[in-house]
């Protein structure tokens, strides 16, 4: 019985492998588009965006911004035994991401995007 415990404990931690392909990001609306891949196909996968690490950094072109690398993670909870290849487009409101912790670049698996804010 203990056995099972354990395995049930690691299963409901498990992340499923995602492959972020392309970003983008709409200034009018401060909305992050993330063209993902993942195996699956059977059940509904949800998604969480985690920022690693920022560095304040100055760029010849932008001045002093903060460059973060960002992971997107599939924390679907049930497994999925399917094996096609799914392309999904994830889209993250960045508005509650404002002050001094908000990127101006995020990288994701080599791929960047500037996040610059509209000017009001």
């Amino acid at each position: 019985m203990k056995a099972f415990i354990v395995l049930a404990l690691v299963l409901s931690n498990f992340c499923f492998a995602v492959e972020v392909i392309q970003t983008s990001y709409n200034a009018n609306t401060d909305m992050l588009e993330v063209e993902v891949q993942y195996v699956g196909g059977c059940v509904e996968h949800r998604f969480q965006m985690n920022i690693l690490e920022c560095v304040l950094s100055k760029t010849p072109n932008m001045g002093l911004i903060n460059i973060c690398d960002a992971q997107i993670m599939d924390v679907t909870r049930e497994l999925d035994s399917c094996e096609s290849i799914v392309r999904k487009t994830l889209r993250v409101q960045l508005t509650s991401l404002s002050g001094p912790a908000r990127p101006d670049l995020l990288g994701f698996n080599h791929t960047n995007v500037v996040l610059v804010p509209k000017k009001s």
